[in-house]
């Protein structure tokens, strides 16, 4: 009798315990599956918030090369177009085209900027030629006329167009030349640039 009573206390007590446990894990699932449901949604709102690259708004920069030659390359994110104008001193207004920023080179930084593409390929008696960036500052210190420019821009650029210009170039630029331009500005630009070089548009280069 003894023996039967002490069964039905621990059996009582171990029943007791199991539906404790069961009610304990089950509160405790329902309290995880909630706070995961609510981070979820949490994170789903913050991210509505990011300005994506999408967001990338059209800027101008204003690009100083060595010998006082100025030009503004306009970048054109909705139609991935990129403007370039020629400044003289004459000029009062970049037709109608914004300066966002500014990028000011030495012959160093140039010419280490165009070896990163592996030099540039212009024309030399009839043919092209591929130029390091030394070859081209030493031209440039002596023959700065428009349309040497332009013919530097335009082989500068149609590499970009092949290559692209990366996060990394970015960063040489904004750590070696005077410029106001910053990481988180130009963050999201190369995806952008092969495109926006393709399509080139020199606005006032007549000769």
């Amino acid at each position: 009798m003894v023996k039967k009573m002490k069964f039905k206390k621990y059996f009582k007590t171990a029943l007791l315990l199991f539906f404790s446990t069961l009610i304990f894990f089950g509160l405790s699932y329902f309290y995880l599956s909630s706070s995961l449901e609510r981070n979820k949604k949490q994170t789903e709102k913050n991210e509505e918030h990011i300005s994506y690259y999408e967001d990338i708004e059209n800027c101008g920069i204003k690009v100083s090369l060595p010998g006082e030659i100025n030009l503004l390359i306009y970048l054109d994110f909705t139609k991935e177009i990129s403007y370039i104008i020629y400044i003289d001193n004459n000029m009062g207004d970049y037709f109608g085209y914004s300066e966002d920023y500014k990028i000011t080179f030495d012959y160093q930084t140039l010419s280490l900027f165009i070896d990163r593409f592996g030099g540039i390929d212009m024309p030399a008696d009839y043919e092209m030629q591929r130029y390091t960036g030394v070859q081209i500052c030493d031209m440039l210190q002596q023959d700065k006329s428009k349309e040497f420019i332009y013919d530097l821009l335009d082989a500068q650029f149609k590499k970009i167009s092949q290559i692209g210009i990366s996060n990394e170039d970015f960063v040489f630029l904004i750590k070696n030349t005077s410029t106001n331009l910053t990481v988180p500005v130009c963050f999201y630009w190369p995806e952008h640039m092969q495109n926006m070089f393709s399509n080139a548009t020199f606005v006032n280069w007549e000769f």
